[in-house]
């Protein structure tokens, strides 16, 4: 296979016969904007290796600069000089993370001056974190006009007990960023266990955060004692499980692939991920293991396979919306049909990637029936086309698929904000 810059917005891609090697995931970049926000609050120098280098985390690396923390990088290991907090000179925009929101207002909240964040359009995950942080003594005073904006900070918390139901990231970051500077006991408390992400960095960085079930109750506790002071250590991220669907995916189409991914994740995601992959009947075999951190990540072995097509309907299609495009791609070199449904969201915005599937596929010579609310995809062999991604990326990595697996050369053009770093470690491992 061959990717190649034919044009400003084109690739031209040549069929493969598999992938083959051994490729390491780019990080998550929901674990990596935690860990540099939570590194910001040791004392002396972290770094955090299998750091994703998303558009999130480059906006996380700015606003951690306006507060007086510097962050250098070699590859994907960054490097975090920790230490005291400056007052910002103008307002934080997170650019639409409610994660990046959520870390930031926890742990300015107990800073002496007051900063002002924005950049979020839904104001449902910034109240519940509000909320959360509430019974703190905290007080985010929330403005809604032309998006979210909060002002946070200027005033001493106290200890505290907040209930969530079920697990919410963005709460356990707010509220577990505050416990560091709080004398005393910070309590979280959940209806499940949920993800450990920001548990085993607190906990590879010296806190001696605790997390059990609630005797004579139902649910779990996190408890903090605070104040924290976190040890400057080295963390070793999970991969993204997104970039390992798209590489698991690749391999799985190509007969003659035999691929290694390491660091795919153990995260609720991932194992969803997984028992899909297992429903199409993907040939992978699977070892566990924990990073320097202590993050559970897996090594998968893939081999081309013969793939089965699925249906994804209702929680799972909202809950893997953006690779739905993916998953409608392999359903063109699965055997029967691949049918998604309750996937109307993917018309929503500036590109209609459920139209732009189906027009692409149909150039392929697949079979594809259109709905209101996805698609329906007949198995067959792609035949190499002149395609149009609309300028969306998940339909471009969708079509680079397509490509691997067509007969004759396939063209992409307008792919839009593609993941060059995803690209290359995919060119890394085709076979010729």
């Amino acid at each position: 296979m061959e990717l190649t810059k034919s044009g400003i917005f084109e690739d031209s891609i040549k069929p493969s016969p598999g992938l083959k090697g051994v490729s390491d995931l780019p990080g998550d970049a929901s674990i990596s904007i935690i860990a540099l926000v939570l590194s910001s609050a040791a004392n002396g120098i972290t770094r955090i290796h299998r750091c994703s280098r998303s558009r999130e985390v480059h906006r996380t690396c700015e606003l951690l600069s306006e507060v007086g923390i510097a962050v250098a990088w070699d590859g994907e290991t960054a490097t975090v000089t920790g230490g005291q907090f400056r007052a910002p000179e103008g307002v934080l925009n997170v650019d639409g993370s409610l994660v990046l929101f959520s870390c930031l207002a926890g742990l300015l909240s107990n800073a002496p001056f007051v900063t002002r964040l924005s950049g979020i359009h839904a104001d449902a995950g910034v109240n519940r974190v509000s909320e959360a942080l509430r019974p703190l003594g905290a007080h985010l005073d929330l403005s809604i006009k032309d998006g979210v904006s909060a002002r946070i900070g200027g005033k001493r918390l106290k200890p505290g007990s907040c209930r969530v139901g079920r697990p919410d990231l963005a709460v356990k970051c707010g509220v577990l960023m505050a416990g560091l500077g709080v004398d005393g006991p910070v309590e979280l408390l959940q209806d499940t266990g949920g993800d450990d992400d920001l548990e085993v960095l607190l906990r590879a960085a010296g806190s001696r955060l605790k997390k059990g079930r609630i005797r004579g109750a139902g649910g779990y506790r996190l408890s903090l004692e605070g104040p924290v002071r976190l040890r400057a250590v080295t963390h070793e991220l999970p991969g993204s499980s997104d970039a390992g669907l798209f590489l698991v995916l690749a391999a799985a189409m190509l007969d003659q692939s035999d691929l290694t991914v390491t660091h795919f994740g153990m995260d609720s995601r991932s194992r969803r991920i997984m028992d899909m992959l297992r429903r199409m009947n993907v040939a992978m075999d699977v070892e566990q293991f924990r990073t320097d951190s202590g993050f559970p990540a897996r090594t998968v072995r893939i081999m081309g396979s013969d793939l089965r097509g699925i249906k994804i309907a209702g929680a799972n299609a909202r809950f893997f919306r953006d690779v739905l495009p993916l998953l409608a791609v392999t359903g063109a070199v699965s055997r029967g049909e691949t049918i998604i449904r309750d996937a109307e969201a993917l018309r929503e915005g500036p590109v209609d990637c459920i139209s732009v599937m189906v027009e692409s596929l149909r150039k392929l010579q697949i079979e594809v029936g259109e709905m209101p609310d996805g698609l329906v995809v007949k198995g067959g062999q792609p035949q190499g086309a002149e395609l149009d991604a609309g300028g969306d990326a998940r339909v471009s990595m969708a079509l680079t698929l397509a490509a691997l697996a067509s007969e004759g050369e396939t063209l992409v053009r307008n792919p839009g904000p593609v993941d060059r770093a995803m690209m290359d470690r995919l060119a890394t491992v085709l076979e010729a």
